[in-house]
């Protein structure tokens, strides 16, 4: 009995071994299917480590009129499930345009890492739900996965249209990747609300700083920074992007993406609509939105009044949280090291010869 315990957890321990790290995932990025060609005429079949994303689009829904779980009981409204005392519930929508592959063996600069020459342009959309702990106060707030649904997707597009502008042509072309998400954690910081006294404070600013024009104007925002980091399962590939056995390779694909969080924004254009949603922000007592602005609520509600105004915005109105991102995010395949197969074979023999030694004996 003792025997086969310890074989059994040898074979535990093994599998545990299995390793998730950085590998390079076959494309055709023209979308041949192994025969695309790219630009200039070469193979579009590469190697790719990573995608950098260029500067863009997150929104908080309502994370600043959601109440927390402790206020959910006073008011007599039901939590999420797992929702703790001070955690505050809601979904998170990003999009973004893709700046740069990593393409293994090849320098940064290297012109077939630039996604133009393959003649797409590749987005992604992002929803789901967190919770976060000190979201519109002076800490620093912490955020990671929570119930609901869910999605990551990438597209490939012949047609060149994601407009961060309006928030439109993010979630067209073909779907090449598809995936669901499977861990988040992050932080973020509002310098606007630490004691002006501190080194770090940041009075309220406009939201749009990105040159050469405001495509928010009248809106102005907290300033902060942070960052958050998520895990994708994928559940889907299209074999015309993907090569090998897509199959296979999607049973054991994750992408692991991680994100700069900043306000305001300095390197983009905080986008009319984010995955669909149309930013609504926090008012001050004139009726001027505020981004990350607090928010308040009562059990019919967000009010949507921001800290020092004597008036409120319209009841119902959503308070959202609107962020610039940066991202950049690797692909990873889930396989056994050798040394953990060896051992699992090894394991699995041995299992082999105590049942043959039971039947003679």
């Amino acid at each position: 009995m003792f025997n086969k315990t310890l074989i059994a957890a040898s074979v535990a321990t093994a599998l545990s071994l299995a390793s998730a790290s950085a590998n390079a995932v076959l494309m055709d990025l023209a979308g041949g299917g192994g025969a695309g060609v790219n630009l200039l005429g070469g193979s579009a079949v590469q190697n790719v480590l990573s995608l950098d994303w260029a500067p863009d689009n997150a929104l908080a829904i309502n994370a600043l009129g959601t109440p927390t779980g402790a206020i959910l009981d006073v008011i007599g409204a039901p939590r999420a499930p797992g929702q703790g005392d001070n955690d505050q519930y809601f979904q998170t929508v990003a999009q973004g345009s893709l700046s740069a592959f990593g393409i293994q063996g090849l320098a940064a600069g290297d012109l077939k890492n630039n996604p133009g020459i393959y003649g797409r342009e590749f987005t992604f959309v992002t929803s789901f739900f967190e919770f976060s702990q000190g979201l519109g106060s002076a800490a620093t707030s912490a955020f990671r996965l929570a119930p609901g649904e869910s999605y990551f997707r990438i597209y490939a597009d012949t047609t060149p249209d994601a407009n961060q502008i309006t928030g439109g042509g993010y979630a067209d072309g073909v779907l090449i990747l598809e995936g669901v998400l499977s861990s988040v954690s992050g932080n973020y910081t509002d310098f606007t609300r630490l004691p002006n006294t501190d080194p770090n404070f940041e009075p309220i600013t406009g939201l749009d700083q990105f040159a050469p024009d405001n495509n928010a104007p009248g809106v102005t925002t907290h300033q902060g920074s942070g960052s958050n980091a998520i895990t994708v399962k994928v559940t889907s590939l299209n074999n015309a992007y993907f090569l090998g056995d897509v199959t296979e390779l999607a049973l054991n694909l994750t992408y692991v993406d991680s994100t700069n969080l900043t306000d305001p924004f300095e390197q983009a254009n905080p986008s009319n609509t984010v995955v669909g949603f149309t930013p609504t922000y926090s008012v001050d007592a004139g009726g001027n939105p505020v981004n990350g602005a607090t928010c308040g609520f009562d059990d019919r509600g967000p009010i949507g009044k921001t800290e020092g105004a004597n008036g409120s915005g319209d009841r119902g109105t959503r308070c959202d949280f609107h962020f610039q991102t940066d991202a950049s995010g690797a692909f990873r395949v889930s396989v056994p090291e050798p040394g953990s197969l060896a051992l699992i074979g090894l394991s699995f023999a041995a299992l082999g010869a105590i049942g043959r030694r039971r039947k003679f004996a």
